[in-house]
């Protein structure tokens, strides 16, 4: 599976379970290991441990393989690997704490890249609005 269909399934799952501040930052040139790395915060422990389990559960679904996790006993920080894409999922307070998007800050990629349009959707015209 391409590396951006992958991105795509774990933005929807973090989406899914309520994942804030989602931020996709494409690392290629500087890691040997990973493509991309996603970050998003958790509202509380139980919510961190909500969203783990979730992915956990909904990745197998596409048959996508956790190469390593570390789940900090679900204190404040999670990582997960997935091979080209490396997942950090944080309280707010640690992610604010490690600032990690202060290191990649200028890799960010655009959500919108990652997403496709819903079926049915149309992109409002500026010359349709005139007629």
């Amino acid at each position: 599976m391409k590396v951006n269909k992958k991105v795509q399934k774990i933005l929807k799952v973090l989406s899914d379970k309520k994942a804030h501040d989602i931020k996709i930052f494409n690392v290629k040139e500087n890691s040997d290991i990973w493509d991309y790395f996603i970050i998003a915060t958790a509202l509380s422990e139980p919510h961190l441990r909500s969203l783990y389990n979730y992915m956990d559960e909904e990745m197998a679904k596409y048959g996508f393989k956790i190469f390593y996790k570390d789940t900090g006993e679900f204190k404040n920080w999670i990582v997960l690997d997935f091979g080209e894409i490396l997942v950090h999922i944080f309280d707010k307070e640690t992610r604010l704490f490690y600032s990690i998007e202060k290191l990649w800050g200028e890799k960010e990629e655009k959500l919108k890249k990652f997403l496709t349009p819903k079926k049915g959707v149309k992109n409002a015209n500026k010359n349709d609005a005139k007629k």
